[in-house]
């Protein structure tokens, strides 16, 4: 078990999908050097739990809506009768430490609509543009944060949580409650369905070094 922190070292929480559920990925990633060195997390450092849900039923890596491989999550974004609707999903974070840290967040999102075409029975694939920024919403994304949520944007498109989380204090993080369907087209032609490929990011580093291993100004916390 790891007991202190070196020097200059961020620890980098690779998040992807549901890569947390029954398992926890880590890499130590030291300041001002490119190589990852994969480690086994052993209890009593940092957890991080993930609790992903669609309509309250929790699902696990084995889930038909996750790759394993790509560690990506499947979110159907026009249709919200599907059991995996962008309107049921629900990401929460369970973040526990023997050390002050800080914390933050990346979504990764990709929206794709699949236009299947009757007569020919062909598939075609098009990337559709967020372009609007909501109140409420993730930054340029149809999800939903949640009520509780709060967070700063950095330049760099991560969510910095804005308090620093203490030792052996846990924080629930209400990532995402839900989100806004895109219409899709359905005629005698072609039949339109819009899915999100959905991964997520979360980095934390020990409280008093954020600045340096971050970039981040002295009071990045501290400005409105």
């Amino acid at each position: 078990m790891i007991k202190w922190i070196p020097k200059g070292l961020i620890i980098t929480l690779l998040l992807y999908g549901l890569a947390l559920i029954g398992s926890l990925y880590l890499t130590y990633a030291y300041y001002q050097k490119d190589k990852l060195i994969p480690i086994e997390l052993l209890s009593g450092d940092v957890e991080v739990d993930m609790i992903v849900t669609f309509d309250d039923e929790e699902i696990d890596p084995f889930s038909s809506y996750y790759d394993m491989e790509t560690h990506i999550l499947k979110v159907h974004v026009s249709d919200d009768s599907s059991l995996n609707a962008i309107s049921k999903l629900k990401i929460q974070l369970v973040v526990r430490s023997e050390y002050a840290i800080r914390l933050r967040i990346k979504l990764m999102e990709s929206y794709i609509k699949e236009r299947f075409y009757l007569q020919t029975e062909d598939t075609l694939q098009e990337i559709v543009a967020i372009k609007e920024n909501r109140a409420g919403y993730h930054p340029y994304s149809n999800l939903i944060k949640g009520s509780s949520y709060i967070s700063k944007l950095g330049e760099d498109g991560y969510q910095y949580y804005p308090t620093i989380i203490e030792e052996n204090e846990p924080v629930t993080i209400d990532l995402i409650d839900g989100g806004l369907l895109i219409y899709a087209r359905v005629n005698e032609q072609f039949i339109e369905n819009i899915y999100l490929d959905l991964s997520l990011m979360v980095e934390v580093v020990q409280a008093n070094r954020y600045q340096e291993l971050w970039g981040l100004p002295i009071d990045f916390f501290e400005e409105e």
